[in-house]
């Protein structure tokens, strides 16, 4: 089963007061949104709390096309399974920024076959 997944923030720069993420599920004609605001945030906790609670109503193994206008999340996707093997460290032992949300995104994609896309803010 595919399931496309879209993943949209208000974020305009790096730290927010406030900020918004909204997401689509779509599978066939069936979809299911939600949304959520964070306060005190980053950009980058914004977008990954909103991929987080996509990927909590996913109920069984499916093909996931994430889509976003992220590169972060494109970039930190390709990562996680060195960041796993590593400690959740980069190379000079450094750990990754907002760890705690990289490992939940990698615990809820278990089970999946994900891929992530990068669109331009408004595309479909």
């Amino acid at each position: 089963m595919q399931v496309k997944i879209t993943i949209v923030t208000s974020a305009r720069s790096p730290r927010c007061k406030e900020g918004t993420y909204w997401y689509r599920l779509e599978c066939g004609q069936a979809h299911r949104e939600g949304t959520g605001t964070l306060t005190e945030t980053t950009a980058h906790r914004l977008e990954l709390s909103g991929l987080i609670e996509a990927l909590k109503r996913m109920t069984k193994p499916s093909n996931l096309k994430i889509r976003t206008t992220s590169g972060y999340l494109q970039m930190g996707h390709r990562q996680l399974k060195k960041w796993r093997e590593n400690g959740w460290r980069r190379p000079g032992g450094k750990e990754i920024k907002n760890r705690d949300l990289w490992e939940k995104v990698a615990e809820l994609e278990r089970g999946h076959q994900t891929e992530i896309e990068v669109v331009k803010s408004g595309e479909k």
